[in-house]
């Protein structure tokens, strides 16, 4: 125990000796000494996951400035989304609209509100009733989690503004069953891949894959109906063209 507490305090003063003294050297040759979100140890898992990218400007007066994508504080994107399956791509059609708080690491807070029409044509049905495949339903989906960028995906395509993004949720899921007139509702998750390009400081392109599982409920239509009588457990997989605004 002792030991290893020994092995902290002396990883803790290295960090602290580092800060405004490490400096990062991209790859287009250009120096820069790591800033204040990189001391206390935040170097050392963050260096190589997202290393950044810089635009510079000019302003009406002629001075340059110069804008870190490690800067960012905010994004706020549009998806629209479609079935992962290629052969169907409008069995399901759908939207995100996605907000995210960067920390000072390459973390973030994410929140997302999400509105899909699926087309379901195979329904689990005891009684062979046809009528409850190929039917539009809708559901929307409200999360809250974490997401963390990289460059990691530079290592396969080598592309300077190239990013990509993890996205975990937990989510509130309301799903209306039309066939049914039938309302259920129920906690879930989600888990977002998202590859972006960044072609101005401002604003990205990317494509989005995710996945969303949730387990959902109805009312009772009589007394003692069985909580298994009244379940349905929701799944898809998507992808999506992604537009957003970073800040």
């Amino acid at each position: 125990m002792k030991a290893l507490i020994l092995i902290i305090l002396i990883f803790s003063v290295k960090s602290f000796a580092l800060e405004n003294t490490v400096k990062h050297v991209d790859n287009r040759g250009v120096i820069d000494t790591l800033d204040s979100n990189y001391k206390n140890g935040f170097f050392f898992f963050n260096e190589g996951l997202h290393r950044g990218v810089k635009f510079e400007s000019t302003d009406q007066h002629g001075h340059k400035k110069v804008y870190d994508t490690r800067d960012d504080k905010h994004h706020i994107s549009f998806t629209g989304n479609f079935n992962l399956d290629m052969a169907n791509l409008s069995d399901i059609v759908g939207f995100d609209l996605s907000y995210g708080y960067h920390f000072a690491t390459d973390g973030s807070l994410e929140f997302i509100v999400s509105k899909s029409n699926p087309l379901y044509t195979r329904v689990a049905d005891p009684f062979g009733n046809e009528e409850l495949g190929n039917t539009k339903e809708d559901l929307l989906s409200i999360g809250l989690g974490l997401g963390w960028r990289s460059d990691l995906i530079q290592s396969i395509i080598p592309w300077e503004h190239l990013f990509d993004t993890f996205n975990f949720y937990l989510t509130y899921n309301i799903f209306d069953e039309l066939y049914s007139a039938k309302n259920f509702s129920g906690a879930g998750f989600r888990v977002d891949y998202l590859m972006k390009y960044r072609f101005t400081k401002t604003f990205h392109f990317g494509l989005k894959v995710a996945y969303a599982l949730a387990w959902t409920t109805r009312d009772q239509e009589f007394e003692n109906e069985s909580r298994s009588d009244r379940r349905l457990n929701l799944g898809q997989m998507t992808m999506g063209l992604d537009i957003g605004l970073n800040f």
